[in-house]
Order: structure tokens, then sequence, then C-alpha cells
């Protein structure tokens, strides 16, 4: 067995690595530093988020000041998304494979749908992102770039989003509708030729531009929710739920809104009982009957800064234990690790990759939805 599988797998793992690298877009995009550091299905990872300080006038004395506080709150990442996917060989392809070339189609095939399954599990979520720009059920950028110039990073620069390792990811439309404008093709505009002469948008404006074809699409089972309105005059600074009234359709969570009169806005956590948990907390308080108007069924394209997103994805087993029939390797670039085991079955050989991860919404003010 060894003689005739370890090179093909030796071939298999790597190659199949390269594939998960080029098709999991947003592994690359987000906070990857937390892989490697779990390898047990169900581990977690405690990540610390910073609290705002502010600065303060230096007022010398010879009285000691009271110690403040510095509050330091954490998100966690679950290493609790365990996938596999595999193909099987009978012993006569087994030998018909060019293990030089590698062409195994089916072998590219598992590893993609496991890329497409750790890339749609970031996309979703976005049920925890606020902000929005554009116009929910219209393709954003047809004659403009406003949904972004104007619109989603201004909301990044208004929480304060680093400038660094901004990304923006779009659907089929939207990146079709983005590229056709003078804006991202021009050099005038962008100083060079390349997003025009490879048809990738690349960096410009600001942001990494890229195609996802796993991006969602926000539903609301119920239909979109009309006619609510506060219920309660007593919303105050800092609340994250408020009571609602006379409406239709009830909200589901990821569902995004307004109320007339606030300058914020909101997304749902959850709704019973007539009552909203949303986020982010209230920076105002809310008038009584105020009107809320609830986003349509959208395209959630999405615009961020990396450190929106953390994600891991750990090694399943000491690399020790590594043998002719079990291969695991991570990318030591982008953390990505991956692991490939043959077994024989039903007298066919059966190749199978398997990963684990885990990801979460760290800072959703630093992402944006842009409808679509």
């Amino acid at each position: 067995m060894a003689n005739t599988l370890t090179p093909i797998i030796d071939k298999l793992i790597a190659r199949g690595l390269n594939v998960l690298r080029e098709n999991a877009v947003m592994p690359r995009l987000v906070n990857s530093t937390y892989s490697n550091t779990a390898r047990d299905r169900g581990d977690t990872i405690t990540v610390p988020v910073a609290a705002d300080i502010t600065a303060a006038t230096v007022s010398p004395s010879n009285t000691l000041a009271a110690a403040g506080d510095t509050t330091l709150t954490s998100k966690t990442i679950s290493l609790n998304q365990w996938k596999h996917a595999g193909f099987f060989l009978t012993d006569q392809q087994l030998t018909q494979i060019d293990v030089d070339s590698m062409n195994t189609l089916q072998g590219d095939e598992a590893v993609r749908s496991l890329a497409n399954n750790v890339d749609a599990y970031i996309l979703g979520l976005y049920t925890g992102i606020y902000s929005q720009a554009g116009t929910a059920a219209t393709t954003p950028f047809a004659s403009n770039l406003n949904d972004w110039t104007a619109g989603a990073r201004s909301k990044l620069n208004t929480f304060k989003a680093l400038m660094e390792d901004r990304a923006v990811v779009l659907d089929a439309d939207a990146e079709g509708n983005a590229i056709g404008n003078r804006g991202l093709q021009d050099a005038s505009w962008r100083g060079t030729t390349e997003g025009i002469v490879t048809g990738d948008i690349g960096y410009a404006l600001g942001a990494d531009w890229h195609l996802d074809q796993n991006i969602p699409t926000h539903t609301n089972a119920n239909g979109t929710p009309t006619s609510w309105l506060v219920n309660s005059a007593s919303s105050a600074i800092g609340h994250t739920t408020i009571a609602i009234d006379g409406g239709s359709n009830n909200p589901v969570e990821g569902d995004v809104f307004t109320v007339a009169g606030s300058t914020q806005q909101f997304v749902v956590a959850s709704y019973g009982s007539s009552t909203i948990t949303f986020e982010p907390a209230l920076t105002a308080a809310l008038s009584d009957n105020a009107a809320i108007t609830f986003a349509a069924a959208h395209v959630v394209n999405v615009a961020f800064q990396r450190n929106a997103f953390g994600f891991a994805m750990a090694p399943i087993m000491d690399a020790s234990l590594n043998s002719d029939s079990m291969q695991q390797v991570t990318d030591q670039k982008t953390g990505l690790t991956m692991r490939l085991e043959v077994s024989r079955q039903e007298k066919q050989w059966k190749f199978d990759y398997d990963i684990l991860y885990g990801a979460t919404l760290l800072r959703p003010e630093a992402a944006c939805r842009i409808l679509g």
C-alpha cells in the first residue's frame, strides 16, 4: 500500500491545499491569526476585544488619582465546523492517475466543496451586521460607485475602522456592475490599467474588491415587516431592546431597520412577545410611536475591515501521526489546514478530505452590508 499510495497522497494533499487556498475567498480576507491554537472539535478560542480609551488632560498634582478600570470584552470562536468531502477510485482508475500532473478532477471538486462551505459559513455571519448602504432588491453600482464611496466606506470611516486591510466582496451581478464603472477602469482614477486588462478589479478606492459566488441573500420567512411602531417612550441610551406594535410580518434575526428620528441603523438579534432585541445599543432615546422601517429582502454584498471577522482553522491531529494512509498539511501563510485519509471500501479506494474550523463576527461596526 505504501509503495502505491504514498506518492499519490502526498501530491493530492499538496494540490488540495492549493485549491482550498484559491477558492476560499473570505478566509484570505478576514483575521485568521487564531488558527492552529486548538485541535479538538468543540474547542473554543477566546478573543479579547479592546475597549475604547478617551485621552485626558494631564494635570500635575501631589494627590494620587484613583486607578481607573479598563473593561475588556471578548468574543468566542468555537471550532464546531468539522466537514469532509471525498471521492472513490477503482483499482484500475488508481493505476491511471498521472502522479506527476495530478489531473484528478474529482479531488479538486471535493476540495472546492469544502472551500465553498468555509466561505459560505463566514458570509453567513452577516446577520450581526447592522450598517447598510444601497437599496434592497436593486443591484448596486449600476451607474456609479456611490454605494461604496459615500455609502459603505463612509460607514466604516464613521465607526473608525482601520484604513488598511479593507475588502469589498460582491456577488456576480454587483461585481459586473462595479467593473463597468470608469472609476474602477481608468488608469487616471486608479493609477493602473490592470483591472480592465485582467478583468479583476483588485485594489481600488481604498479596498480590495473580490467576486464571491457564495454571497447570501437575506429573506424574511414572514415577508418584509411593515407598519411597526416603537411602543414605548422609555427607551434610553444603552438599551438594546424596544417594544413594538401595530405592524405585520414579524421581524427575524438579521433584519436591518431604521427608526424615524434616529440616525442609527440597527439589526434584529431576536424577536418575541412584541419586543425586538437589537444591535447596536441606542445612542439616543427613541420616541413613542416612531415609525420603524425594515429593509426588504436583499443580496448581502459586504464591505469590511479584516478585524470584523475572526476565523480559526485547526489541525485535526498531531502531524506526527501522518502515515502511509493519512496526511495532514498546514499552509504556513494562510493557516489553512486540511487532512486527507485513504481507506478501502467495497473494493474501491476512498479518498476523503476533512477540515475543522470556526468563525465569529468580532467587530460588527467594522463591516457594512451593500444591499443588492
